[in-house]
């Protein structure tokens, strides 16, 4: 608790250097993906993707072994390796105002992990097959869903000598339904929408139980844990017309069996230190949010606009709000668009400040460190697209939090240790390589 309770971090050196040393994580990802298009007839075509993915993560506790031997050789603490594969196949037809696609996704997945037991091995595949449909009248869009996903999950854990392999299966529909009145006044567009959604628990809400080096926690699992099942609403308000842009979007989901992971006191006494413990919990739960957003053309140039989002998620298992949902935000920026160049294009500048409240509506008292206080950041953006031996080169250099703001973050678990990121700097570059020439 002393470094929960130390205005900085509890570890640190006097000296300044950019050797990212213990503790840290090294993570490398790699992808991969084929796609086919066959246009099938003027009005239908057939795509097939194949995707693969390999996400290798490694993490180095603070300390080594105090074994020489061990030490010498300065492995990872955990090693996990996880490795994805999935192919869809879409058949897409259009037809006098009516839009159909359907088709079959199989994912197959598998990992492996090495060092201390945060989670085990498994399999996993996932069959899905879903249609869709889109039907376009002159003021009214209708639109409708279905899918059907069957999942199968297989743990192998090492346990007292033996291999244990126990196997799940879940499958659950999912369906949505919804309408869109055009234009009721000119620009004006009001949609209604309803569904039902699912997901099955992953391995980690299942069989968690171990010192999760990357959030610096101990994380129980609970084998007992069903699917997630959700029942949607949402409207929506659109406005475009004379400069001005609305959008206005409730949203209400109820869950039968929501998961969340929730602090749970005491820490853990491990053989590395103590640490915030934090288990997995499933009952009835429901999320209410309201987005707003406005963009006014205040000139040909100049456009002013506000960014906010508003949540409030509720546990009706225990009749309090759920830890760990993020506060409200609130955006207010400006954005100025230049005139074109012979060589460049869509120069644009932005200045938006951002705001998060605090999080008021938890019980302080069920976490280890209360709710950090409120904090509003400064953003700049800086942008255009160059003309580069034919080639178009999208060009941004931001810098996030311009003014070095101190500040912690509710969803952040590191707040417990140490403020959030500072000024940071950024340059990106987006070079369409099929255009290169």
């Amino acid at each position: 608790m002393q470094a929960i309770n130390s205005s900085t971090p509890f570890y640190t050196t006097n000296s300044h250097s950019y050797v990212i040393g213990r503790p840290y994580q090294q993570a490398v990802h790699y992808t991969g993906k084929v796609k086919m298009v066959y246009d099938v007839s003027e009005n239908s075509r057939l795509q097939i993707q194949y995707a693969i993915q390999n996400n290798r993560r490694q993490e180095y506790d603070r300390d080594k072994p105090l074994n020489d031997s061990l030490a010498a050789l300065n492995k990872p603490e955990f090693l996990f390796d996880l490795t994805t594969q999935t192919v869809d196949a879409v058949y897409e037809f259009n037809r006098k105002g009516l839009e159909i696609s359907g088709g079959v996704s199989v994912m197959y997945q598998s990992n492996y992990w090495q060092g201390r037991y945060f989670i085990p091995n498994f399999n996993a595949q996932n069959i899905g097959a879903f249609a869709i449909a889109e039907y376009n009248l002159k003021n009214v869009k209708l639109e409708a869903g279905l899918r059907y996903d069957v999942r199968f999950l297989e743990i192998s854990r090492l346990i007292k000598g033996k291999v244990i392999s126990p196997a799940y299966r879940y499958q659950n529909p999912s369906a949505n339904i919804g309408a869109t009145y055009k234009d009721l006044v000119p620009g004006l567009n009001i949609g209604l929408n309803a569904g039902l959604a699912w997901r099955p628990p992953t391995v980690s809400e299942l069989y968690s139980n171990g010192l999760h080096h990357g959030a610096a926690a101990f994380e129980i699992g609970d084998t007992s844990f069903t699917a997630e099942k959700a029942y949607t609403g949402s409207a929506v308000v659109t406005y475009q017309a004379n400069g001005i842009q609305l959008r206005v979007m409730g949203n209400y989901s109820y869950f039968d069996s929501y998961i969340n992971l929730e602090p749970v006191l005491p820490p853990t006494l491990t053989i590395a230190g103590a640490f915030p413990t934090f288990k997995y919990r499933q009952g009835a739960a429901s999320f209410t949010s309201v987005n707003v957003s406005l963009s006014v053309d205040a000139t040909k140039q100049l456009s002013l606009f506000t960014r906010n989002a508003l949540i409030w998620a509720y546990s009706h298992a225990t009749n309090q709000y759920l830890i760990g949902a993020p506060a409200h935000r609130f955006q207010l920026g400006a954005r100025y668009s230049f005139a074109d160049r012979k060589w460049f294009e869509k120069p644009y500048v932005e200045l938006v400040a951002a705001h998060t409240v605090r999080q008021y509506l938890v019980d302080e008292d069920a976490d280890y460190s209360a709710p950090p206080p409120g904090y509003t950041l400064l953003n700049l953006e800086v942008g255009f697209t160059a003309h580069i031996r034919n080639t178009h080169i999208g060009i941004t250099l931001a810098a996030a939090n311009l003014l070095n703001t101190k500040y912690r973050d509710y969803l952040d678990r590191f707040r417990y240790y140490t403020d959030a990121m500072g000024r940071n700097v950024s340059l990106k570059l987006n070079i369409p390589f099929g255009d290169i020439k």
